[in-house]
């Protein structure tokens, strides 16, 4: 696939600015008007997400991050004594979501309108 020089940048800025795609659409030269259109797009293309990935991983590579080594990091800060109960919080959050955790396992629906019964069955930390 070849993209566009404001493509390649839209990527770049989205990636160091803590991904704002609206920041990111402005930095690359896009319109006032159009930035947050134009980021809600190009974000939406499957290219577009394919090379955002590609450029993480490479990132990833470079530093020598794994999902492991931030996970461990993770543990950490839920375990230390001396970190706020927030940042404890806040990461056993980081590690469910990445862990998929808080994902339900299955959704179950029966019934019509009338009826409406749904129920979602979420995995025990032991369960695999």
């Amino acid at each position: 696939m070849k993209y566009t020089k404001k493509q390649i940048d839209f990527i770049e800025h989205y990636l160091s600015n803590g991904y704002n795609g609206t920041k990111a659409a402005l930095s690359a030269g896009y319109s006032e008007k159009t930035a947050y259109s134009i980021a809600n797009e190009l974000l939406k293309k499957p290219e577009i997400q394919a090379l955002i990935k590609e450029k993480q991983n490479e990132i990833a590579k470079r530093n020598n991050i794994t999902k492991d080594g931030l996970i461990r990091i993770l543990i950490n800060i839920a375990n230390d004594e001396q970190a706020k109960n927030s940042d404890k919080i806040k990461s056993i959050e980081v590690m469910l979501k990445a862990l998929g955790f808080n994902e339900p396992d299955k959704i179950e629906h029966s019934g019509g309108i009338e009826n409406k019964i749904i129920k979602i069955k979420f995995k025990k930390p032991d369960e695999d």
